[in-house]
């Protein structure tokens, strides 16, 4: 049961993470687009 709830709490955070790095190399991309 607690192996359980870790691996839960682990997929989430990896999603959460993956989210992150994707919206922030998005934002980034946008920012490049709007230098140039």
């Amino acid at each position: 049961m607690f192996t359980q709830e870790v691996t839960l709490f682990t997929i989430f955070t990896t999603i959460a993470v993956i989210l992150v790095i994707m919206a922030i190399g998005i934002f980034l991309v946008k920012n490049k687009k709007i230098e140039d």
